[in-house]
């Protein structure tokens, strides 16, 4: 029976994060040279609004956190990880429509430029994933005999693993500084949004904190799982190289195969830049991190 298997264009496999970027005004799959003058100019003003929207909308959130220092009355308005109280101007006021849509809207690019990037970053760990696989599924079907054809096979298969060793490296260059980022704000969101949720916030913000919650949660661990798979994946190629049937091939290939399973033994890893290595590990470390600061917060809250 013939095999279903078949290739699939990049763009197809990664839909969800490019229909996340089109929306944003960012395309990088459309060929430019089709592009008529008028989709372009909707395509720049897409991506000014959004990102001109998204950082006035910071801006105005450090004012009001300046503004509001040492004004805040208990901890629980200081944990308040979702203010946006410019927001809570009377809804009879003619400005709270247009603050209204322009507060939703920063939200909108900012968690769809996140789910984007993620979701990016995942469909190409899968590709490495893919790759490490073919390696490893290639070396256990080799029955090298001694002859001249094994060496020519093996070189090809360790050229392919550097090639995909030298890209698991630029996606580290790439995504780097953005995991990092992740990470370092991941447990205290975790823990003031978790800490929010646990004292029974207002109704009206309560949805707000559990899907704040859920998203940060989730996003954190995408990374963490996508970094495990990579390390897994990685090394399998060792335990592949090694159980072929090495025994019965030359001196030179047996040498070549050692090379090839002393550097696959180094596993390939995700890396939020050189601070961090994404991981389940790392993932657990985060939980229990942010738990300790929710313990910490809801003493304190306790005693207050």
């Amino acid at each position: 029976m013939k095999s279903q298997e078949k290739s699939v264009k990049f763009r197809d496999f990664m839909g969800i994060a490019v229909v996340c970027y089109e929306s944003l005004g960012i395309d990088a799959f459309a060929p430019q040279g089709k592009r008529n003058i008028l989709g372009k100019i909707f395509q720049v003003f897409i991506f000014v609004l959004g990102t001109g929207n998204l950082f006035l909308a910071a801006v105005l959130e450090i004012v009001y956190f300046t503004k509001s220092f040492g004004v805040f009355k208990d901890i629980i308005e200081i944990t308040a990880l979702l203010p946006c109280t410019i927001i809570s101007t009377a809804s009879t006021n003619w400005a709270y429509p247009i603050i209204y849509l322009h507060q939703s809207y920063a939200g909108y690019v900012a968690v769809g430029a996140g789910i984007a990037t993620d979701l990016l970053l995942c469909c190409i760990i899968t590709q490495l994933q893919m790759h490490f696989d073919f390696i490893s599924r290639q070396l256990l079907e080799m029955v090298p005999r001694g002859g001249p054809n094994d060496m020519r096979c093996l070189k090809q298969l360790i050229q392919h693993h550097v090639t995909i060793l030298r890209f698991s490296e630029e996606t580290n260059d790439v995504f780097g500084i953005s995991s990092l980022c992740t990470f370092l704000s991941s447990s205290p969101i975790i823990c003031f949004t978790g800490f929010q949720v646990s004292i029974g916030a207002a109704n009206r913000v309560i949805g707000k904190y559990i899907l704040f919650l859920i998203h940060q949660s989730l996003t954190v661990f995408a990374v963490c799982y996508h970094g495990n798979i990579v390390i897994d994946s990685s090394l399998e190629v060792a335990d592949a190289a090694y159980g072929q049937h090495w025994f019965q091939a030359s001196k030179e290939y047996k040498k070549m195969l050692l090379i090839l399973i002393t550097r696959a033994n180094n596993p390939s890893t995700l890396k939020a830049t050189s601070f961090v290595t994404a991981s389940l590990m790392t993932f657990s470390s985060i939980i229990s991190t942010s738990y300790q600061f929710f313990a910490l917060v809801r003493t304190m809250y306790s005693d207050g």
